[in-house]
């Protein structure tokens, strides 16, 4: 599935959508994945990570702290998502 490359603006601190893919591609439990924002308030967004487990694989407390393990050192953590959600299927437009 393509994927385009959004700007996300977490904390005053900007991040391309791109680049929290590429940390998630290293992660072999992970089959497909979504990242999105909501406004927290007019100036601040909250990073919503949307994800499609492997077979036989659910988003566990493990999983969700092997994600932030995988950010290469110098990168903000902060700026990973607060909200995981994880789908068996995501709907194709």
């Amino acid at each position: 599935m393509g994927r385009s490359d959004a700007t996300l603006n977490a904390g005053g601190v900007r991040i391309g959508s791109a680049e929290i893919y590429a940390v998630l591609d290293t992660i072999p439990q992970i089959s497909d994945s979504l990242v999105t924002t909501i406004p927290r308030n007019q100036y601040d967004e909250t990073i919503i990570l949307f994800i499609q487990c492997e077979p036989g694989v659910t988003l566990d407390v493990d999983l969700k702290k092997t994600i932030p393990k995988n950010i290469k050192p110098g990168k903000i953590l902060m700026l990973f998502p607060k909200i995981f959600m994880s789908f068996q299927i995501f709907p194709i437009r």
